[in-house]
């Protein structure tokens, strides 16, 4: 079950410590499992504020760790204020982006995406997921600052020219399929502009297999066609 891989993850962690950003991601498992285990939901929330505290006091700030102690407490946030926890993940990605020049940036900036790809699923807020419009675009360029390329014509997939079947190749792939699920699901015209600039900018986009599994989808509805 779900909750004993949270409850297992937790031990592991706790079995690392001493470590600000082990103490992080105790802040991050502790309010997964509040969220898999009403039963001990008291007690995990706050056994995760506790280590958020730890390691907010433990480093000299940084514009990537603030991002992800954002991460952390938006996390937190979502079994208790899932309006508050969105509000946080939009300033988490903006540090994120002003980060963004390593790999490990890059993890950070998928773990913000998916998050608000979470929250705003449980509450199916589409007029919400229109704030992070702007918060995307600076995001995609400094994506294409951080690996240059030129672009090229989105696809056309076909039924005599199907996507692949796979997994996303990298974490670069994992964040661009999260963004395009969240633009999409604003049904905004602007954000479908965005979602075209990720398959003519990116060649990942152009290759990853869930990437262009939802290009066909697109595509299938009448977007992106040539």
């Amino acid at each position: 079950q779900m909750r004993d891989v949270a409850r297992m993850r937790v031990e592991l962690l706790l079995a690392k410590l001493p470590g600000a950003q082990v103490e992080l991601e105790l802040c991050k498992a502790f309010a997964n499992l509040a969220q898999l285990d009403p039963g001990s939901a008291a007690g995990a929330l706050a056994q995760a504020a506790h280590y958020l505290s730890l390691a907010k006091a433990a480093t000299d700030s940084t514009a990537l760790w603030e991002a992800s102690i954002k991460v952390a407490e938006a996390t937190l946030r979502m079994a208790q204020d899932l309006e508050a926890s969105k509000a946080i993940l939009l300033k988490a990605l903006e540090d994120a982006i002003d980060a963004l020049e390593t790999q490990e940036a890059l993890q950070v900036t998928y773990d913000i995406v998916e998050a608000i790809h979470r929250t705003h699923e449980r509450t199916d807020d589409r007029q919400g997921l229109q704030k992070y419009h702007g918060a995307f675009k600076a995001m995609l360029e400094a994506l294409r600052r951080l690996s240059p390329e030129k672009c090229s014509d989105v696809p056309s997939l076909t039924a005599a020219c199907p996507p692949p079947e796979g997994e996303a190749p990298n974490v670069l792939a994992m964040v661009l399929e999260r963004v395009v699920l969240v633009l999409v699901a604003t049904g905004q015209e602007k954000d479908l502009e965005l979602v075209k600039r990720i398959y003519q900018c990116f060649r990942v986009a152009r290759e990853s297999p869930p990437l262009l599994q939802m290009l066909a989808m697109l595509q299938s509805s009448g977007h992106l066609l040539k």
